[in-house]
This record gives C-alpha cells, sequence and structure tokens, in this order.
C-alpha cells in the first residue's frame, strides 16, 4: 500500500513524469538547435511557472482514486484496494510550494482516512533538503514524436546517509510538460551497489486522453523503475491545465522473475481552482463549490510499449 501511495503521489507532484523502450534514437547533432552554457552564476533553475502545482494559486486542488489489484502467482486477482487522495496547494515560496496531502484508503469495504499530510516540494520535484545539492550539467535532447527537443540539464544529489541519489533533468522552458525526461539512479553511500533506476519520460505531446477528453494542454509519459525485488511500469496522461499535472496512470509492478504482483488505475475525479469549503464522500464524495468533474472512466486497453 505504501508503494502505491508513493507511486501516485511521485507522478502527480513531481510529473513528472520516461524512457520508453523502442523510441528512435537522438537525430545528430547538425539537426539540434545549440544551447550556450551558461556560467555558475546564471545556472538555470526551474520557473514557478513550469512546475506543475507551481502554476496555480493557493486553494487549488485535486482529487484523484486509485484501484489496485494484487495477483497470485496463477495471475488470479487475491485483493482489490481503493484510495482516494485530495492534495491542496497550501503555500507558495520562493524555493518551491507547500501542499496538503489528504488520504483516505478503502479496504474490504472498510474506509480509513487519514491524518493530513504538510509536503514541501521545490520547483525541481525534489522535497527541500538541505542535503540537497543542484547544479547545470550541460545540455542535451529528448525526441518527442521524431522532433528533438534541445535541453538544458539539471542535476539534483542528495545523501540520505544510507544512500546517495542521483537525479537529472531535462528541462525546455519552451515546450510544455517543461520537464520533458528525469533519470534517478539509487546507490549505496560509497557509490558502488545500484540499488535502483527510475526513467520517466515524454513520449507525446498535444494528445488526447480517452478517459478525460475534454481536458487540454496533454502529454502522454511512460515511465519504468527498476529495483533489486523487482520493476514497475507505468503509462501517464498529465496535463498542464490541471493542478498537479496528473490525470490518468496506468501501472503495473512485476516480480525479480517478470510475474505480475500488481496492477494500479489511477483517475482524476475532480478539481477545483480555489479552496472548497465542504466536503462530501470518500472524503464525503466529491467537493462542494466551484469545481471541474470528470467522470471516471475505465481506461480501454491498449499495446503497451515499455
Amino acid at each position: 500500500m505504501r508503494l502505491l501511495i508513493c507511486a501516485a503521489l511521485m507522478f502527480s507532484l513531481a510529473v513528472d513524469s520516461l524512457v520508453a523502450l523502442g523510441l528512435a534514437q537522438d537525430p545528430p547533432p547538425t539537426q539540434i538547435a545549440p544551447v550556450a552554457p551558461l556560467p555558475p552564476e546564471q545556472e538555470p533553475v526551474i520557473l514557478q511557472e513550469h512546475h506543475p502545482w507551481g502554476r496555480f494559486a493557493p486553494g487549488a486542488w485535486k482529487l484523484v482514486r486509485v484501484v489496485t489489484e494484487a495477483f497470485d502467482e496463477k495471475d488470479n486477482i487475491v485483493n482489490t484496494d481503493t484510495v482516494e487522495t485530495k492534495t491542496t496547494l497550501v503555500k507558495l515560496e520562493d524555493d518551491g510550494v507547500t501542499l496538503e496531502v489528504e488520504v483516505c484508503v478503502e479496504v474490504a469495504g472498510k474506509r480509513f482516512a487519514r491524518a493530513p499530510q504538510i509536503v514541501k516540494q521545490g520547483f525541481h520535484g525534489e522535497p527541500v533538503s538541505e542535503q540537497l545539492k543542484m547544479k547545470y550539467a550541460g545540455t542535451g535532447t529528448v525526441t518527442v514524436d521524431g522532433r528533438a527537443i534541445p535541453c538544458r540539464i539539471i542535476r539534483l544529489e542528495s545523501n540520505t546517509g544510507t544512500a546517495k541519489t542521483v537525479t537529472n533533468l531535462y528541462y525546455s522552458a519552451l515546450t510544455p510538460p517543461y520537464i520533458l525526461k528525469r533519470e534517478i539512479v539509487t546507490t549505496d553511500v560509497a557509490g558502488e551497489t545500484q540499488l535502483s533506476e527510475t526513467s520517466v519520460r515524454v513520449v507525446a505531446l498535444d494528445v488526447q486522453c480517452d478517459a478525460c477528453e475534454s481536458i487540454g494542454g496533454m502529454s502522454h509519459l511512460e515511465a519504468v523503475s527498476k529495483h533489486s525485488k523487482g520493476s514497475v511500469k507505468a503509462s501517464v496522461f498529465s496535463s498542464t491545465e490541471v493542478p498537479g499535472g496528473i490525470v490518468s496512470q496506468e501501472s503495473e509492478e512485476f516480480d525479480k522473475d517478470n510475474h505480475l504482483l500488481r496492477r494500479s488505475t489511477l483517475q482524476m475525479l475532480s478539481y477545483g481552482l480555489k479552496v472548497e469549503p465542504e466536503r462530501t464522500g470518500l472524503f464525503g464524495g466529491l467537493f462542494s463549490g466551484r469545481r471541474r468533474v470528470v467522470p471516471y472512466r475505465k481506461p480501454p486497453k491498449r499495446q503497451q510499449t515499455w
């Protein structure tokens, strides 16, 4: 269950959100527009308006539902859990956003609401921490729909005392959703043993999500995360018009023998651009007042490309 909630938060807060297998290779340098390196005092940062929450005013919120099916060794469904998460933008500051996250879990027909949590996040999608180091790491390209998009690479390094994580962000200030690729590698503190590797990449721009046809500004992302016990693969639809970005997500978790353990479907239920004073639903239902309600429709089966 912790993995499910973390996965939902990772894509909705950061998104942000891949390396799809079988993509065409980047074109020769002659086809790539030059990007001049910056001096250290002008190293690039991600602008507030390019963060999935940073472009909205405090009070903006979003409600999502995640349905997870667990499988046994014979591929039979043995358990189904439902989680609804409401995320609200509490504060915008120079160094990031403050979010309130409310989670309600439904297990075997019973509902359990957890105490709200406050999350502080930088505009690069990272948790705010004194241990975090950020630097300019040169330029690169991300190929989307056959188009090579020049990007600046921003490198984030953090050390928890037990593990070290290095994240490379490929950032284009001219192309929504702005962070076009995110590469994350976690090793032991000495850097000798790799613990996990995650790749998130935009694979299509200006697409239409079957589950939310009326929402524009949509991008399709794919993610692959590998660790010693297995892997997680996800297909994500994100929109710049929605607080937090994520609109729909399908993910599958496999063990080290590539046997399916869990399948999860995330669907946005509703969102709003100001504080909602009344609540009804799993949190008491969808919220009253000004809001955008998105009817839930299970996404159709699609051929996976990872």
